[in-house]
């Protein structure tokens, strides 16, 4: 049940409650996605390695990793849920955003917590293009607090992964832009297609064909979004030919790579 939500083009506040939580598939997004935990027990799985964050643990996750949330136990779920389009920053801001995602626990600094705790009254205090303001203000300080704490302490959740699946979305990461298939991965890794099928499905409930063609399209729609043209970048995401690339965007997306831009933009929460 959502308590606290705000919803515009390019940016999603959210502070839920939920009590009968449910697993949140694998999924990525085109902006910048920042998950602080209050409450649950979680796994948060992004590019292969299930990390195990507890209460008051900021997860900061840039844009088309591939991530999910699995509930380890029923008990109720709290979670602050912001997604942002980083060029809407103070481009100082945005120098302080990571390549790669960030999972760092606060249970000792409050200072997060408070900002977080000032988003909720600032919800219930404005709207409209003031509230989005103000939101926009706390992600920035958001971002430097946890760039100077990350640069001195590192990661401070554990993580866990499966060797095969980590050598996979490793090869995988590397060689995206290349027309990367199972089979080329399978031979990489000395694997059968089955065994690796199995690995993918037991641990990112996704197959391996799924989970690259998800990665390509992903890239190729942030590359789309950012003006360039559909016959110039299909090739760059590890496309053969325009027209498997055009049938292949068009079951994903549900529409034709030329009416990217021309289409709303519908971003929503799903951890």
């Amino acid at each position: 049940m959502l308590d606290h939500y705000y919803d515009s083009d390019d940016f999603i506040f959210s502070h839920a409650f939920i009590s009968s939580p449910k697993d949140f598939p694998l999924h990525n997004h085109d902006v910048y996605e920042i998950i602080f935990l209050k409450k649950g027990d979680i796994s948060y799985v992004i590019e292969g390695k299930r990390y195990k964050p507890i209460k008051n643990t900021l997860l900061l996750t840039p844009p088309l990793k591939r991530h999910a949330v699995l509930f380890d136990s029923p008990i109720p779920y709290e979670r602050y849920n912001i997604v942002f389009d980083e060029k809407k920053l103070n481009p100082l801001a945005q120098k302080r955003l990571p390549a790669e995602t960030i999972i760092i626990n606060f249970d000792s600094h409050p200072i997060i917590t408070d900002l977080f705790n000032k988003m909720d009254y600032y919800y219930e205090t404005f709207d409209g293009n003031d509230l989005k303001l103000l939101l926009l203000h706390l992600v920035e300080e958001i971002l430097y607090i946890s760039s100077f704490f990350y640069r001195d302490h590192g990661q401070s959740a554990v993580y866990t992964t499966n060797p095969v699946i980590q050598n996979a979305i490793e090869y995988i990461e590397k060689n995206i832009h290349t027309p990367l298939n199972v089979n080329t991965i399978c031979n990489e890794l000395f694997i059968s297609k089955s065994h690796l099928h199995h690995l993918f499905i037991k641990h990112l409930k996704i197959t391996p064909q799924k989970y690259i063609s998800s990665k390509k399209l992903s890239l190729a729609q942030r590359e789309l979004r950012l003006g360039r043209k559909a016959t110039d970048i299909f090739t760059d995401c590890g496309f053969t030919d325009y027209s498997t690339f055009f049938r292949a965007y068009k079951n994903h997306f549900g529409h034709a790579p030329s009416e990217e831009n021309n289409i709303n933009i519908v971003r929503k929460i799903q951890s």
